[in-house]
């Protein structure tokens, strides 16, 4: 069954839309990761947990990565060679976009169209998410 998004169309209320998500996800983050590290749970149900509460630190990582590249390779270029196995794990978020297309266009040339624009302008609210998780990490008053 295909589902109509409920994503804005203007890019103005999509970074205040996304920047509200990352934001309200970290503020649970900061109220229940405590007490999931602690539960009485199989290890392998706490590290989901944590993994599914923490999916926006993905832009913080991803703006920190592009701050530290040229520094890393000008200073310390032998750490470079670790890149194209790191490489890999930007394939996650194509991959992920293209599964959910499968039910809206069955074939693989009509699901990566659309992943022309939709990567970039996901790549650009890195910055936006970073500052969401920094708010909904810091201590409110």
């Amino acid at each position: 069954m295909v589902v109509p998004a409920e994503l804005p169309v203007q890019v103005k209320p999509l970074k205040k839309q996304q920047f509200r998500w990352a934001k309200g996800s970290f503020q649970v983050v900061k109220k229940i990761l405590p007490t999931l590290l602690s539960a009485d749970i199989p290890d392998s149900v706490r590290i989901l947990g944590v993994i599914h509460i923490t999916g926006y630190f993905v832009h913080p990582l991803m703006l920190l990565t592009m701050i530290l590249m040229l520094p890393i390779g000008w200073y310390a270029p032998q750490y470079l060679k670790m890149l194209p196995w790191s490489m890999l794990a930007a394939f996650g978020p194509p991959i992920m976009y293209l599964v959910s297309r499968s039910g809206i266009r069955p074939n693989l040339v009509g699901a990566v169209k659309p992943s022309a624009v939709d990567d970039p302008s996901g790549f650009c609210l890195t910055v936006n998410n970073t500052l969401a998780v920094w708010h909904g990490c810091s201590i409110e008053r």
